[in-house]
């Protein structure tokens, strides 16, 4: 709150929430979707389709531009901190027209070294660290090459192996687990050629968090747990 002609002005809690992703976000180590960088710049892009006079694009170019500088070669294959979660923001970005090109060309390197992960090594099934967040990307980049009339992001090999690693997951998993979706519809495109379905849902990446906004500045400010997912589930409810 301050004052102003003797009135005292209160932010609404999204604004206090923005404000303080704005003053911080700049300054984080983590390029990450879950925890850092790339997943705040998400979240800022949705707000600013609500709100477009609240945050400048200077700000919103600048951020990308830091976190293309933060991407390097010793970052993991994960989803959560890693280059799947990166690739899967560049796919993002691009679909709300927010950077311009193919997400192959852009995501090259990343792919590159994605593939040098062997799949069937991968024995964590989880979004964060293992095969969920693998085909999450996986199959976001493949239905945009294939929607833009590209040629496979991944090799020969690479989409064999996956295919051989997931066809057993197949037959393991509950219908009802999180990552059977995704074990479903990359069988699919790889035994039938089916194009696989953009999901670039920002909301299934946020967990539920007991939030007290009178302690703003106790809580990490990232998607998964953090502020940004926060605001986000913020302004859904207030849609």
């Amino acid at each position: 709150m301050f004052e102003k002609d003797d009135q005292i002005v209160r932010f609404s809690l999204q604004q206090r929430i923005l404000n303080s992703l704005l003053l911080t976000t700049r300054f984080l180590n983590d390029p990450g979707l879950l925890y850092g960088k790339m997943g705040i710049l998400l979240v800022l892009v949705e707000y600013n389709k609500l709100y477009p006079d609240r945050i400048s694009e200077d700000y919103i170019g600048e951020l990308i531009e830091e976190l293309w500088d933060d991407i390097h070669d010793e970052l993991p294959f994960n989803f959560s901190k890693g280059l799947c979660g990166i690739g899967w923001g560049v796919e993002f970005l691009i679909h709300n027209n927010i950077i311009e090109g193919e997400g192959k060309e852009i995501c090259a390197e990343i792919d590159w070294k994605i593939m040098q992960t062997d799949p069937r090594r991968i024995k964590d099934l989880s979004l964060e660290n293992g095969m969920e967040g693998l085909l999450r990307y996986v199959l976001v980049h493949i239905g945009h090459a294939l929607q833009q009339n590209k040629s496979l992001p991944f090799d020969e090999t690479y989409c064999y192996d996956l295919f051989q690693t997931v066809n057993v997951l197949m037959q393991s998993n509950s219908k009802c687990s999180s990552i059977y979706y995704f074990i479903k519809q990359y069988v699919a495109f790889y035994s039938s050629n089916e194009r696989p379905e953009i999901k670039l849902f920002l909301d299934e990446l946020v967990t539920n968090v007991s939030f007290d906004e009178n302690k703003l500045w106790d809580y990490s400010l990232g998607l998964r747990c953090g502020l940004a997912g926060i605001l986000l589930k913020n302004m859904i409810l207030n849609i």
